[in-house]
């Protein structure tokens, strides 16, 4: 291979790898339409409304909620600026799909009816941030 040629490869492969860059970046900073909502009020969660909340880098932030009905919630982190997770103490289940994620959201195994649990939201990223966080019932 000629010197000219790797010269080419070298620059099309960083065009690639920035491009690649902007994108994570895009998803990253608003891709999406949704905005932060109106702050939580408080560590108690109200199924199906949404809320707005800041987390401090390496830090935890917990809450609570009581189960509307019986069946599978679903619970989403979204608007988020740093890699967070969430873990339901009670039932042991974490979601943590992706690095960078601009959402997280899983479903929860089975939940009881009036049945109070406790979802703690991690940060690991070394990131301050703000997010909405959302629990919805079956």
């Amino acid at each position: 291979m000629t010197v000219k040629k790797l010269i080419i490869l070298v620059g099309l492969l960083a065009t690639v790898f920035l491009a690649g860059c902007a994108d994570d970046a895009d998803k990253k900073t608003g891709a999406t339409q949704e905005t932060l909502a109106a702050t939580c009020g408080g560590a108690v969660l109200t199924v199906g409304t949404k809320c707005g909340d800041s987390i401090a880098p390496l830090s935890r932030n917990t809450y609570t909620f009581t189960a509307e009905a019986d069946g599978v919630h679903t619970i989403t982190l979204s608007v988020t600026e740093s890699d967070l997770s969430w873990y339901l103490v009670q039932t042991m289940q974490i979601c943590d799909n992706s690095l960078l994620a601009v959402k997280e959201s899983c479903q929860t195994s089975a939940l009881s009816l009036g049945v109070t649990y406790t979802v703690e939201v991690d940060e690991y990223e070394s990131v301050a941030g703000s997010y909405n966080i959302l629990v919805a019932g079956p």
